[in-house]
């Protein structure tokens, strides 16, 4: 997936709070309908790489259709960081 926006930017409250809420370093997190979602999560980045890649694979193509925007949560030399995201 390719960043849209910086690190820095503002995301939604929704995500935020999901993000907060969710233990693991390295999540992707989905805004479906407005609703957010935890859609992988993993302690460690070579586990959510592989968890990445099946739910790629797997469900990915199911959304094309749909209004959606990803986030992906990951460790960076500033702590953890959330970009927004695009297939």
């Amino acid at each position: 997936m390719k960043p849209v926006s910086p690190a820095a930017a503002k995301h939604p409250a929704c995500i935020t709070r999901l993000a907060s809420a969710t233990p693991e370093p390295y999540a992707l997190f989905i805004m479906l309908d407005g609703e957010p979602h935890c859609e992988v999560a993993e302690k460690n980045h070579r586990a959510f790489q592989r968890s990445f890649d099946t739910w790629c694979k797997d469900t990915l193509p199911t959304l094309k259709r749909s209004v959606v925007r990803y986030f992906m949560r990951g460790r960076t030399d500033s702590g953890l960081d959330i970009i927004e995201c695009q297939p």
